[in-house]
């Protein structure tokens, strides 16, 4: 464990839990990761001449298999009577701390303090802890085949800038504390920057690399053309190089830097890169490739019937996690993290709940079932968590939600594992294996998108399209409820409004300006000065506003221009959105199915399609076959082309 030294001043209870903790956490990393372990018991010999100081030994065979409930076993209640094997491990626990010692005050000349750490704490855990920084910076350089070795002065200097961002007062510092999510990628885009210049264009590596515009339009178009990165992504990159250029001008912070060339080129440079972005994406037009979240919601309709009309025991298991894991992204819309890293307690005893969520340790994901039928998720391991803190969700409160939760630990998860796995990952791969990295988890959830709607998605992009749909519907107007949204999105109203709402500047204003007509035109003409109650309108037409328009996520019938009074042809659709104009909107189709008339079933592939407000007809009367999984339009084709005379 990292920090023996502050462990060694808490209770031995309290180190016998984190330490048994500890080891299951090993166990589980070893069966992921490979065929080797770390060794450091005190008969163990350490190969001096390893890269890390450890030697790497062959994983002995397991005699048996761990509980999959880790978290309750190491967290709740050991006593030393219990678990005798602890008291070896507290035994031997100052050798090792020895050993880490030892190492540490071997490398000291490579773990100097930085100018910007605090020096009136301990100085031996600020030693360790400034040495783990420079192990993270070595290994990025390492990824980009950096000589480390040769460059001393520029790990050192990538620590002092971490601290400078990541100290928690900093007067030279004009913005927020940095979170470790945040400076992660910063190091890392700031590292790919260093290792082009190293690597393309042989220069000797400096952090002042940073302000020489020629080298930095050299990197942006070296990205563009061999990574074929977008112009957001680049300016991410430059983002990048004005956190550093702040660092090496922290002593010209005023007047928002101002004055300083390079951070004021590299401004100008991200500008016209978001702008060429805009223009671009603009350029695009309706792209039927976008998610929208009645798309979602019809997908996690269609995977529910299919797991319940598959037959093989296997494939019904598979289709139930993808349900259970839309379902739950439904209820807890949170970033891909805290699904790919959720872990499970079963059958916990009912006076342990609160104590294991008390316990549980921060970067940790968990739903617990509970003996007496309680399940309670619990998440302290996503990105937002220091400001907003751990997010506890009764989900006992929902009954669907809860029931298929339960169903899917109990029945399904068990089918997809392998006789030899034994862990307490939720989510599992197709291997029955905990998902080894995010990427492979976005894989995962791209193909069930690819497989049922015909493109990918990610789980950014359904924040996106849950976001984009609360701020275009009317309940967007209770402030209430679209705080109550962005905190469980994890993110700040703002936040919501700025970065997840994804309407135009057109649709975003159209409420305001059509207030505001009214208002000046009821001025003039009205006896009495004031606003009208009817501000809201879908378009301008005034014959739009008066019919009635199916919401997104409603379903609307429309009929071809050569319709036949006779024998209409229906075309059934399920609205998307409206688009900022106001006249036209996007559906989805859905199909008439062959020797079932009235019946219709969503489309899977490029059934967008943009069609005139006007020719929506609207309300019908439908409704859902849970059967089949089929829509029946109950209202008779007469009655609809009547509604379009």
């Amino acid at each position: 464990m990292a920090g023996y030294k502050v462990l060694s001043l808490i209770t031995k209870q309290d180190v016998r839990i984190l330490e048994a903790y500890q080891n299951s956490r090993t166990e589980r990393e070893q069966e992921l990761h490979g065929h080797y372990y770390l060794t450091s018991n005190s008969d163990s010999v350490i190969d001096n001449n390893s890269e890390d100081g450890w030697e790497r030994v062959d994983m002995p065979p397991k005699t048996s298999s761990p509980s999959t409930n880790f978290l309750v076993e190491n967290l709740l209640n050991l006593s030393p009577q219990s678990s005798p094997h602890l008291d070896e491990t507290v035994a031997g626990f100052s050798e090792t701390q020895e050993r880490i010692e030892t190492r540490s005050v071997s490398s000291a000349s490579e773990c100097e303090p930085s100018d910007y750490s605090d020096s009136d704490g301990n100085s031996e855990s600020s030693g360790e802890e400034i040495c783990e920084q420079n192990d993270d910076t070595i290994e990025l350089f390492r990824k980009r085949d950096v000589d480390v070795d040769s460059i001393p002065s520029l790990i050192k200097r990538f620590t002092e800038m971490k601290d400078f961002f990541q100290s928690d007062l900093n007067f030279k510092r004009r913005q927020s504390k940095m979170s470790d999510a945040t400076w992660r990628k910063y190091a890392e885009r700031i590292v790919i920057f260093l290792a082009y210049c190293a690597r393309n264009l042989h220069l000797g590596l400096s952090l002042e690399l940073v302000g020489d515009m020629r080298v930095v339009e050299s990197f942006i178009q070296h990205i563009k053309r061999s990574r074929r990165v977008k112009n957001n992504t680049a300016a991410l990159y430059v983002s990048s190089l004005i956190m550093a250029s702040k660092f090496l001008h922290a002593n010209e912070s005023r007047r928002n830097y101002d004055e300083v060339e390079s951070i004021t080129d590299l401004r100008a440079l991200q500008n016209q890169l978001n702008r060429e972005h805009a223009v671009l994406e603009s350029a695009k037009g309706s792209d039927s490739k976008r998610l929208f979240w009645p798309q979602f919601q019809e997908l996690t309709r269609s995977l529910h019937q299919k797991y319940e009309d598959e037959s093989d025991s296997r494939g019904k298991a598979r289709l139930h996690m993808n349900f259970t894991l839309l379902l739950l992204f439904a209820i807890n819309p949170g970033r891909a993290r805290e699904f790919r890293t959720l872990r499970m307690s079963v059958g916990v005893e009912d006076h342990e709940v609160d104590e294991l969520v008390r316990k549980l340790p921060n970067g940790e994901n968990l739903i617990i079932f509970a003996k007496n039928g309680v399940t309670r998720l619990v998440e302290k391991g996503y990105k937002t968590v220091k400001r907003y803190g751990p997010n506890v969700i009764e989900i006992s409160e929902f009954e669907f939600v809860d029931y298929n939760l339960k169903r899917y630990a109990e029945w399904s998860r068990p089918k997809l594992m392998q006789k030899a796995n034994n862990h307490d990952s939720f989510f599992v791969n197709t291997h029955g294996m905990p998902f080894r990295s995010a990427s492979s988890f976005s894989r995962y959830v791209a193909k069930i998108f690819q497989q049922n709607l015909g493109f990918h998605c990610t789980i950014n992009e359904m924040r996106h399209a849950l976001v984009e749909h609360f701020r275009a519907s009317k309940d967007s107007a209770d402030v209430g409820l679209a705080e109550s949204l962005a905190r469980v999105c994890k993110h700040s109203l703002r936040t919501q409004m700025q970065v997840y709402d994804r309407r135009s500047q057109q649709e975003r204003t159209k409420r305001a300006h059509h207030y505001l007509n009214q208002s000046a035109v009821n001025s003039i003409l009205d006896d009495i000065p004031g606003p009208s109650s009817n501000a809201e309108c879908p378009g301008s037409d005034s014959s739009e506003d008066e019919r009635m328009l199916p919401s997104p996520g409603e379903m609307c019938a429309l009929l071809p221009s050569d319709v036949r009074s006779s024998s209409p042809e229906i075309f059934l659709a399920k609205v998307l959105h409206y688009n900022a104009d106001g006249r036209t909107v996007r559906l989805a189709w859905f199909r008439e199915i062959d020797g079932s008339p009235n019946h219709y079933k969503f489309q899977i592939g490029n059934s967008v399609w943009e069609e005139s407000v006007s020719s929506l007809i609207y309300p019908l009367d439908i409704s859902y076959n849970r059967e089949d999984g089929v829509y029946e339009l109950r209202s008779s084709k007469e009655e609809i082309f009547q509604q379009l005379r």
